[in-house]
C-alpha cells in the first residue's frame, strides 16, 4: 500500500468548553528568583523590601535550572464559560472529580462554587478569566 498519498486525519473540532492548547517542547528553564532580582524588587517596592527582611523570598531560592518533558498548556486562562461547564455538570457534587483533600476541603467549607461566582463584575461575560478559584477547584475539572 502506498502511504505517500494518505492525508493525515485532522484533529476533532474542539468543543466550546475545551480550552485551546499549545505544545511546550521539552527543555530547561530557570525556576525561582535570583538574588539580583530580589534586590531590585526590594529597592523599588516597599512590600518586597519587607518580604526580604522577613525571609519570605527564601522559598523561591536558590534560582536553579529545571528540565521538563514536553507538555501542553492552555493558550489562555480558563474562562468563566469554560468553568461554567463544570458547574453546569454539577461538578461540585460529584466526589469522583475531586482529590481526597479537595473533597474534604469542599465538604468542610460547604463550597459549591468559586468565591466570586455570584458577582457579575467577575462572571458577567463568559470570555472573562475565571477568578476566585482555589487550587482544589482548579484541579477538579481535570479529573472529569
Amino acid at each position: 500500500m502506498d502511504t505517500s498519498t494518505i492525508e493525515p486525519v485532522p484533529p476533532p473540532e474542539r468543543q466550546p468548553f475545551e480550552p485551546e492548547m499549545v505544545h511546550i517542547p521539552a527543555g530547561p528553564f530557570l525556576m525561582d528568583t535570583s538574588d539580583q532580582k530580589i534586590d531590585c524588587l526590594a529597592w523599588n517596592i516597599d512590600l518586597a523590601k519587607k518580604w526580604r527582611e522577613k525571609g519570605y523570598f527564601g522559598r523561591e531560592q536558590p534560582q536553579h535550572t529545571v528540565t521538563l518533558p514536553d507538555y501542553y498548556i492552555g493558550r489562555y486562562p480558563v474562562t468563566v464559560g469554560e468553568f461554567r461547564a463544570f458547574l453546569d455538570a454539577a461538578g461540585y457534587l460529584h466526589r469522583q472529580y475531586w482529590t481526597d483533600a479537595g473533597w474534604e476541603w469542599r465538604e468542610a467549607g460547604g463550597i459549591v462554587k468559586p468565591e466570586f461566582w455570584d458577582d457579575d463584575k467577575w462572571t458577567g461575560d463568559d470570555r472573562l478569566p475565571v477568578v476566585g478559584v482555589r487550587w482544589y477547584e482548579a484541579y477538579a475539572p481535570l479529573l472529569v
